[in-house]
């Protein structure tokens, strides 16, 4: 639900509806009430969860001409904590995300920030499980940090920057 912090009028009222109406397409389209239910079931198994949402500049769709938030449920294991003893989240030095992509996809993110896609190269799941599945997958890591108050973050994998350093 989307209100104003003051009175209010008949503009701000269609503004707030269309507001409205976009947060219930991007929760609809990311499926959003089923990965919330996901994320109760992983932290009453595991004790935690991480729902990581983004905003893909790539993805075309509903009324805005470019550009989706996207939703994504990570796993706890591929989360880690610059340190793990503080539960503040704002007060952690960095965050680790690690994912499995496709070696397509991520030379091509490489390529697309100038970096050299020919340097990366498929790698085993780390774990040792389902190498069917893993054939062709890369490792990455998403890394976010605070410097002077502000985020930032890169993505590399084993022999390259896939995303410089951006705020």
């Amino acid at each position: 639900q989307v209100s104003a912090f003051s009175d209010e009028t008949p503009s701000t009222e269609a503004l707030l509806r269309a507001v409205s109406s976009e947060f219930d397409r991007v929760i609809e389209n990311n499926r959003l009430k089923a990965k919330n239910r996901d994320c109760i079931r992983d932290a009453a198994v595991d004790g935690d969860a991480c729902l990581y949402i983004w905003y893909d500049p790539d993805r075309a769709q509903g009324s805005f001409s470019t550009g989706e938030i996207v939703a994504e449920v990570i796993e706890n294991t591929n989360v880690y904590f610059g340190n793990p003893q503080v539960e503040d989240i704002q007060r952690q030095p960095s965050i680790l995300i690690a994912r499995r992509v496709m070696l397509e996809e991520a030379r091509k993110e490489a390529l697309s920030f100038g970096g050299d896609p020919e340097s990366i190269h498929s790698d085993d799941d780390p774990n040792g499980i389902n190498r069917q599945l893993e054939h062709g997958k890369v490792t990455t890591l998403l890394r976010f940090w605070k410097q002077d108050g502000v985020v930032w973050f890169c993505k590399v994998c084993k022999n390259a920057v896939l995303r410089p350093p951006v705020k």
